[in-house]
């Protein structure tokens, strides 16, 4: 979860407009500090606020970062500091695309080692079929098996099985 998403959970928006200034009604309506405002147009719901004067509007953090003139950055900051919250804004935080991206890394590693393994035991059991050894190929387990290498490798291995040692000789040279 996001410093923001954070922010946006533990903050009620009524009570930070009231903390920086606004006066919200019991209709949770408020003269829009953004504008010359004669009559409430700051309209909250839920956790957002809308004005129907000047189309502003966002969630808690974007009140605070409007009203203080602040970047939501900034504004997180002063939540955090103004509420206490003791959140460590300081720590970096994996955004979803680095998360993605090292998801990717690790499957392409693992495909990589699995290749290297199925090639290994494939060239095992060529160089058994050259010497005139085997007849099955080679076994491997079935829950490591991604389904497209699954069906190359059954492909190739089938073919090999087929193959005598003087015609992978002849293949050979």
């Amino acid at each position: 979860m996001s410093v923001f998403e954070i922010i946006k959970e533990s903050v009620d928006i009524i009570d930070a407009a009231g903390r920086y200034g606004i006066e919200v009604n019991r209709h949770k309506k408020a003269l829009c500090p953004f504008h010359d405002d004669h009559h409430p147009s700051l309209s909250f719901k839920g956790q957002t606020f809308k004005c129907f004067g000047c189309g502003a509007g966002g969630d808690v953090i974007e009140l605070v970062g409007r009203l203080c003139n602040m970047t939501p950055m900034e504004a997180v900051r002063e939540i955090n500091h103004s509420y206490k919250l003791s959140i460590d804004l300081d720590k970096p935080e994996p955004s979803d695309e680095v998360m993605r991206r090292k998801r990717q890394q690790a499957e392409k590693m693992r495909i990589a080692q699995w290749i290297d393994s199925a090639g290994n035991t494939l060239a095992q059991y060529l160089r058994l079929r050259m010497n005139g050894e085997g007849c099955m190929p080679p076994s491997i387990p079935m829950m490591s098996l991604i389904p497209g290498i699954y069906r190359r490798y059954m492909s190739t291995a089938m073919l090999i099985m087929f193959l005598t040692p003087s015609s992978l000789r002849a293949i050979q040279t």
